[in-house]
C-alpha cells in the first residue's frame, strides 16, 4: 500500500490593490479542492504574515519589492514556497 505524504495544493490569485501598496490575494486549497482554514501565508525573510479565513482566502501587503517569495503552511500539510515575480492588475491563477 502506498502512503502519500499530504501536500498543500493551492490556488493563488495576485491582483493590484486600490491602496498605496500592492496586495497579494489568494485562496489556499488542499489537494481535493477544499479551502484550507487557518493556513499561514508568510512573506519569506520577514515577519509579515497573514492567516487564511474560513474560505481559505488571504490578503497580504508585501514589505519587499518583486521578486519575493511567500511560504504557505498548514498543520499536517507540506510547506509550499511560491516566487512572486510580478503583481498583475488582473487576477492570475497558479
Amino acid at each position: 500500500m502506498n502512503k502519500l505524504t499530504p501536500s498543500l495544493f493551492f490556488t493563488l490569485f495576485i491582483a493590484l490593490s486600490a491602496h498605496a501598496q500592492d496586495q497579494v490575494s489568494g485562496i489556499v486549497k488542499d489537494m481535493e479542492g477544499n479551502p484550507v482554514v487557518g493556513a499561514t501565508v508568510q512573506e519569506k525573510g520577514t515577519g509579515n504574515f497573514t492567516i487564511t479565513d474560513l474560505n481559505g482566502r488571504f490578503n497580504l501587503t508585501p514589505q519587499q519589492q518583486v521578486p519575493f517569495s511567500v511560504e504557505i503552511s498548514a498543520v499536517g500539510l507540506q510547506l509550499q514556497e511560491i516566487q512572486i515575480y510580478e503583481i498583475y492588475a488582473e487576477p492570475m491563477e497558479f
